[in-house]
């Protein structure tokens, strides 16, 4: 190779390779492209600092075995018209989801409850019966309400827009608090506590 061809070889490498780090160097000022904003965390439903228990509360009660304890991290909110009847809040524990339902004030008693097999019971907006038998103990029905449901928070199953709200309770203030959907229904069965029996702890900020 002649000398001449081998200088052009050689400045041609060299501007490439100045190019390229031209490139480079340009690249690295760019600035880094922004990090996305956090989503903002939705408000808590209205009206829940009405009710004895709110989402987010650690709870407790003493049972004859232990001292059980609940991190209120999601809510289903029932209302009648902008009033609150109800809110059924849960708990998940691994794999169960334990739940703790609050009623409409002046009312300032808690339930204490668990999941509830009622798969018997008619759906579809049919009639919910009068009495039912929970965990073989006979239930009278205490409240039946057409109402709106808003759901909030972590945990909580889907729910439609529309249901009927139903308690029923019995003797020993057992209580069963039922969710009639349209193609489902939702039960949740336990014990009902007065205030005293029950002691409302510091938020798990459960938002």
């Amino acid at each position: 190779m002649s000398f001449l061809l081998l200088a052009t070889a050689v400045a041609v490498a060299a501007g490439a390779a100045g190019a390229f780090i031209a490139r480079r160097s340009a690249a690295s000022k760019e600035p880094a492209p922004p990090v996305p904003a956090a989503p903002p965390v939705a408000p808590p439903p209205a009206g829940l600092e009405s009710l004895p228990v709110t989402l987010g509360d650690v709870v407790s009660i003493d049972t004859p075995a232990a001292r059980e304890e609940r991190w209120l991290e999601g809510v289903i909110v029932a209302r009648e018209g902008k009033e609150i009847v109800g809110a059924v809040f849960v708990a998940p524990e691994g794999r169960d989801v334990q739940a703790v339902a609050a009623f409409a004030p002046p009312r300032k008693q808690i339930a204490w409850l668990s999941p509830a097999d009622v798969a018997g019971l008619s759906l579809g907006g049919a009639e919910l019966p009068s009495t039912l038998e929970i965990g073989g103990a006979p239930m009278r029905r205490r409240a039946r309400l057409p109402v709106s449901l808003e759901r909030a928070g972590r945990g909580a199953p889907a729910v439609d827009s529309q249901a009927i709200w139903a308690e029923y309770e019995a003797a020993g203030r057992a209580v069963t608090i039922i969710l009639q959907l349209s193609g489902r229904t939702l039960a949740w069965s336990g014990l009902l506590c007065d205030p005293g029996e029950y002691e409302r702890m510091g938020s798990g900020d459960a938002a």
